[in-house]
């Protein structure tokens, strides 16, 4: 037998709920596109002296970019995973150990040689932290 909607039940409040439940389905889709880049991939922008050089799309497959310089060069790695400072011939090469960076606002820089690479864009299902 069915069970009739509690008498305390008006039509408003059911519209609430349902509207509720909409926007919560609604969301729970945004979340699960990604971060909402517009579809963007991840990017790396190079910056030379300040000034944006060059601007590489992560997901166009892996290259070793070699960057020079008056007082020397940095030779970066770029792939779907990230970007990487492979060598360079600074004094101290604390770009080079900086390692791997694969995470939208994280960037390597190079202080004697005034490079800073900075990632920018979305990926796909990439959290930084979630707390309850």
């Amino acid at each position: 037998m069915l069970k009739k909607w509690p008498s305390n039940f008006k039509k408003a409040d059911i519209a609430v709920i349902a509207v509720v439940l909409i926007a919560a389905f609604i969301g729970l889709a945004v979340l699960a596109r990604g971060n909402g880049a517009d579809g963007a991939g991840l990017c790396a922008e190079i910056y030379v002296d300040g000034a944006l050089t060059q601007v590489i799309d992560l997901s166009n497959g892996e290259q070793h970019i070699r960057l020079g310089f008056d007082t020397g060069y940095n030779l970066l790695f770029t792939g779907p995973q990230g970007i990487l400072m492979l060598e360079a011939d600074c004094p101290n090469k604390d770009c080079v150990h900086s390692g791997l960076k694969s995470r939208p606002g994280s960037f390597i820089a190079c202080l004697p040689h005034r490079l800073l690479v900075r990632l920018t864009g979305a990926k796909d299902g990439a959290f930084d932290a979630i707390a309850h």
